[in-house]
């Protein structure tokens, strides 16, 4: 009976052995389990930082990009407002200076007429100073593109002599009644400017 207990307890003991062994090994495979799990939590760990770390560096690029835009947005709108208000003053000088341009052609088209009436008026007294020397019997000529008139210089002094004669004044009272009195009429007084009476010597 004796035997047969130790045979038991031996069987037992076998038994129990073998649980034991085989829950070590479970407990080793559980542990390098664990071990591999750790590792990957170590591994997960550092990629979620470096994924973190990724993503502070982007934000902060997203906001130096964003910031940048914002500057570069407000430069353009204070380049656009500058040259809007250049582009008025601009039109503003462009039409100061389209009015002042049609002042000046309103100024040159009237005194382009003036000048028009004065060479009508100077044609029309020159033709007339013509006639009326010529109807006075007046030895004189009329030059028709200036105007001028030309006495014979012979009539009036002696070689010599700086006193006008006899026959010289009374061509000179013949001459200025006829002159004056086509040049001083009511007519052309307002064109008249100045009278100019020119001498010469002869040539000893």
């Amino acid at each position: 009976a004796f035997a047969a207990q130790v045979k038991e307890l031996t069987e037992q003991t076998e038994t129990l052995q073998a649980d034991v062994d085989e829950k070590a090994a479970s407990l080793e495979e559980v542990q390098a389990k664990l071990t591999e799990a750790e590792a990957q939590v170590e591994t997960l760990t550092k990629e979620n930082e470096t994924a973190a770390a990724d993503k502070d560096q982007l934000t902060k690029d997203l906001e130096d990009v964003k910031a940048s835009l914002e500057k570069a947005l407000a430069d353009a709108e204070a380049a656009a407002t500058q040259a809007k208000a250049d582009l008025e003053a601009k039109q503003n000088e462009l039409a100061n200076a389209t009015i002042l341009l049609g002042q000046q052609q309103e100024a040159m088209s009237t005194q382009q007429k003036k000048l028009d009436d004065l060479v009508g008026v100077r044609t029309k007294i020159i033709r007339e100073l013509g006639e009326a020397l010529t109807s006075a019997n007046l030895k004189a000529s009329v030059d028709r593109n200036t105007g001028d008139i030309m006495l014979e210089s012979a009539v009036f002094f002696d070689v010599g002599k700086h006193s006008i004669k006899q026959s010289g004044q009374t061509l000179l009272n013949q001459f200025i009644p006829v002159y004056l009195g086509v040049l001083l009429s009511p007519e052309y007084s307002d064109y008249l400017g100045e009278i100019i009476i020119e001498g010469h010597t002869d040539t000893s």
